[in-house]
Order: C-alpha cells, then structure tokens, then sequence
C-alpha cells in the first residue's frame, strides 16, 4: 500500500529540552492515522513540522514520496493546525476566498460554499468571524483544511471545543472523507472517538514514540485483560465443580455465583474453547458478553 507519509527521525528542541525526540512512523493511503499523548507530549509540534510551519532540529518528512516542504506535497495537503486565527473583519466565506488566493487555488464560490455546509456553516456563511465561537472556529479550520479537496487532511484536535451534537458530525464527516479516498491524520484528546474512528494509533510519552499498531494490537503489547461474562440457566453443584477446575487453569481470575460466571483472560483465543467446555457441560448459556479493554486503559497504561 502507498505511503502518504513518512516521519524518520524528527526531533525538535526548544530550550532546555526536545518537545519531539527521534519520532519515526509512517502513515498509509487510506489511513485513518490517531496521535495520541498528554498535554506537551508533542503532538502539535509534529503537526507543525509536518506541515512546514516549523523546520525540525532533525529527521525529515516526506508527503507522497516527496519532500513536505514542496509545492508538490503542499497541493496533496490540507492541514488544520491547533493555533488557527482568523481575521475578524471577515466573514467565512471571505476566509475561504483569501486562504484560495493565497495558495494559488481555483475554487469556486459553489464549491466553498457546500464546503462551509459540510461542516456545519450552511447558516453562517455571510457572517463576520468576529461573531463566531471558538467552535465555528474550529469548524472554519476543518473547511480550510478540506476546501481544497487534498489528498491528506491533518487535524490537529477537531473536535476539541465543538457541543456533542457538532462532535458527532464532525467525526462522520470524517468517516466520509476516509470513505471518499481521503488520507486522515489527527490528534484528539477524546480516547474514544480515537478508538472508534482510527485505524491505527501512535502514542507518544515524554516527546518520544513509546507505541504503534491497530488497536488489537495495542492491546496485545499491553496484555490488556478481556472480561467474559456469562449468564446461564441454574445448574446443579456437580455441574460447576465439573468445569471450574479447567477454567482456573486458565483465567486470570473466575467469580462463578448462580447463574452468572465472570472470567478474566489474557489471550483473546482462550474464548471459543472457555464457551466449548461451559456448552459440552451441559450448561445453558443464556447471554454472553465480551469486554475488551478500552484504548484509554492502554493509553494510561503505557503512559
């Protein structure tokens, strides 16, 4: 599969210390790429040397094949960065007409204008940013990032500041972008919204990369525990002590009162064979539920 980005190497130091230290990853065609880390780990400054706004103490990034800083990798790119500002004397539309000027882009008023919808504008497409909230804000930044239909859409924190209503859309737009051939790399606070959209997960911990993977994998470099809880019709005495010493073999730990057995593994392959042994029993299986551990969970966890 192409890569849409390469990060080798990237270091940034500020005085007294690397914000970024040695940072490498690539991100795939396709991808719904999450960076995640605490306040200061880095992430934005990630994004601003991704995106050319700040020039790394060492490493490089390279867009498509090419360098990040070149007109070719510029076109293919549509970054929101954390620190948008705006001018207040103009209304968002005129953002999207300027920031087209700027870059030397052809678009037409139709097409700014179902983009200011897409996000979530449609009303407000005429009004001075002055009036706008920190949301809309956000909002413009993400038609700004995408207005120019990229190849690779940067977010840094898109939903950070939106109501629960504006979040949601936000993050379904970003499943359609995806949908559409979009490249997404992103930040979020929002563990779940990582966990529900991203494809894969990078985690930084003190400016360095501490982990990367799809979220199955994740859970294995962690043995993140998985809870298997089981509802049954009552069952006879001989019944329980028949399985239960098979099952102690095996699970972390096993809580077995009445009808209801809860059972904590390590590998998620141990499921089919704990439900063959409760059915060959004889054993009435009423309901089964699987808890995985959450990406916050590993994210604390490797923290």
């Amino acid at each position: 599969m192409m890569e849409a980005m390469r990060i080798e190497g990237l270091t940034k130091y500020y005085r007294p210390r690397n914000v970024v230290e040695n940072v490498s990853f690539e991100v795939k065609q396709g991808e719904i790429f999450g960076l995640l880390g605490k306040n200061g780990a880095g992430k934005s400054t990630i994004i601003n040397m991704i995106s050319g706004i700040v020039f790394p103490t060492a490493g490089n990034v390279s867009i498509y094949g090419g360098p990040n800083t070149g007109m070719e990798a510029k076109k293919r790119m549509g970054v929101l960065p954390d620190y948008e500002t705006y001018y207040d004397s103009m209304t968002a539309l005129e953002h999207l007409k300027y920031f087209s000027k700027i870059n030397k882009k052809k678009i037409s008023k139709q097409k700014m204008i179902e983009t200011l919808e897409r996000v979530g504008l449609g009303r407000d497409i005429n009004k001075k940013v002055k009036n706008f909230s920190f949301g809309m804000k956000k909002k413009l930044g993400i038609a700004q990032a995408i207005v120019t239909d990229p190849d690779l859409i940067i977010l840094d924190e898109p939903t950070s500041g939106l109501d629960a209503e504006s979040a949601i859309n936000i993050q379904h737009l970003i499943r359609d972008l995806n949908k559409e051939g979009k490249t997404i790399f992103m930040t979020s606070h929002n563990l779940a919204e990582v966990e529900k959209l991203c494809t894969r997960i990078a985690i930084l911990n003190n400016s360095r990369l501490v982990s990367i993977g799809t979220l199955e994998e994740l859970r294995k470099e962690y043995q993140s525990n998985i809870t298997i809880y089981i509802k049954h019709l009552p069952i006879a005495a001989e019944q329980i002590a028949e399985i239960k010493e098979y099952l102690e073999t095996i699970s972390k730990s096993l809580k077995w009162k009445e009808n209801r057995l809860n059972i904590v593994v390590e590998e998620e392959t141990l499921i089919p064979a704990i439900i063959r042994k409760i059915v060959l029993a004889n054993i009435d299986i009423m309901d089964i539920e699987i808890v995985k551990p959450t990406l916050e969970e590993i994210f604390l966890d490797s923290s």
